[in-house]
């Protein structure tokens, strides 16, 4: 039959930039660079494809529209054995956050499968505008299928800064909306969050010092926050007067982050 039919063929690049792929994907691509060397050869059968090579990319860059931030300074290094794909080096920047990447997973029929990629970060600053800022350490696991992705891992934030004002209107605030954009994926996730004693959260309404833990679990559409957060000082402001806060606790049950429990004195 035709899937038997046995092929061998071989595709080299040499400082090859990645700009001509984003017209195959004009849909889902807003921007794509990078110049990429690789010796890749395809063998085995049309049914059975089995791949070899190495591919290097540097200076890269990625703009999904499913994304509301680029992927940017990417740079990769992979070793393809029999189907087999090693993440040798890989990073990137998310803003000014950079998270480093190693692992491997397998190819069948050149679809990726069976992840075991690591996931960190070296205390690096989140930066977000003027709203949000954190030391921030990831260590993460990502597993299962590529199409369905098992995420696991501990996020700690210390030294962190929110500040929240009314005339921040088009930030995303629901954490399902935000994580269905940036992952338009089936899945699920299981992430503890550690927020250090130095953590101060301020709106227009309290100025809090916070610490605790937060578990992010369930679906990658729709991730529910569970945990506490213990007040260690600060106040809250109730018709125009400022109330003192000596201890406390912010309580998450199944919330979507807007739901919560307050327990002041």
């Amino acid at each position: 039959s035709l899937t038997d039919i046995p092929i061998d063929f071989v595709l080299t690049l040499e400082n090859t930039d990645l700009s001509f792929i984003s017209m195959f994907f004009k849909e889902d691509i807003k921007q794509i660079q990078g110049l990429t060397n690789a010796e890749l050869k395809l063998s085995g059968t049309l049914n059975q494809p089995i791949l070899n090579g190495n591919i290097a990319l540097n200076g890269g860059l990625i703009d999904l529209y499913e994304l509301p931030t680029k992927i940017s300074d990417l740079s990769v290094l992979l070793h393809l054995e029999n189907n087999l794909i090693k993440i040798e080096d890989m990073n990137f920047q998310i803003d000014q956050y950079r998270i480093y990447t190693s692992g491997e997973f397998a190819l069948k029929n050149l679809q990726p499968q069976d992840l075991n990629i690591n996931i960190w970060s070296n205390k690096e600053e989140i930066l977000y505008q003027d709203i949000f800022k954190a030391q921030a350490d990831l260590k993460a696991k990502l597993s299962g299928l590529f199409t369905s992705p098992h995420i696991e891992g501990i996020l700690t934030l210390s030294q962190g800064e929110l500040n929240w004002k009314d005339n921040n209107k088009d930030i995303p605030i629901d954490s399902s909306e935000l994580l269905s954009k940036l992952i338009n994926l089936k899945g699920d996730i299981d992430l503890e969050v550690k927020i250090l004693d130095d953590f101060i959260a301020k709106t227009n309404d309290f100025n809090l010092k916070l610490v605790g833990g937060l578990k992010v679990q369930g679906a990658l559409s729709a991730p529910k926050l569970n945990g506490g957060l213990q007040i260690k000082q600060g106040y809250v402001a109730f018709l125009d007067k400022r109330f003192r806060v000596s201890e406390g606790k912010i309580i998450f049950t199944d919330s979507t982050g807007e739901d919560m429990i307050l327990d002041i004195r």
